[in-house]
Parts: C-alpha cells; sequence; structure tokens
C-alpha cells in the first residue's frame, strides 16, 4: 500500500474571510462559495436551508498569550 494514497489533504477554506470572524456561514459541499452568513445557527438554516451545504462557525484568529514562569 502505499503512502500516498493515506495522505488526507487540508480543506481551502480562502473563502470564509476573516470578517466572518465570530459567525456562522453555509459553505457548498466544495468549499468554494459562501451560500449564507449569520450571527446565529438558527438565523443561518433559516435563511440557507438546502440539505447541499456544509455549515460551520468562524472562529477569530488565535493569537498567543506569553506566560512568564
Amino acid at each position: 500500500m502505499s503512502n500516498q494514497s493515506d495522505v488526507v489533504e487540508g480543506l481551502d477554506l480562502s473563502v470564509v474571510k476573516k470578517d466572518y470572524a465570530g459567525k456562522w456561514v453555509a459553505l457548498s459541499r466544495d468549499y468554494h462559495t459562501v451560500l449564507a452568513v449569520a450571527d446565529t445557527l438558527q438565523s443561518l438554516l433559516k435563511k440557507s436551508d438546502t440539505s447541499e451545504q456544509v455549515v460551520m462557525q468562524v472562529l477569530p484568529p488565535l493569537g498567543y498569550a506569553p506566560a512568564v514562569f
């Protein structure tokens, strides 16, 4: 068995903009199109009620907090 067949590529989420941080988005199944954006999951599902979507909450960019020991 080849190791190449075991490699899982990461998702290209470049359509999910930083402007969507903290919001819910509905994406097309191929992750290339934003179908809807909302502040809550309930609002998002009302805007985009298709079964052909991927729903996710966009987290803000995470930084780091230095600690002194």
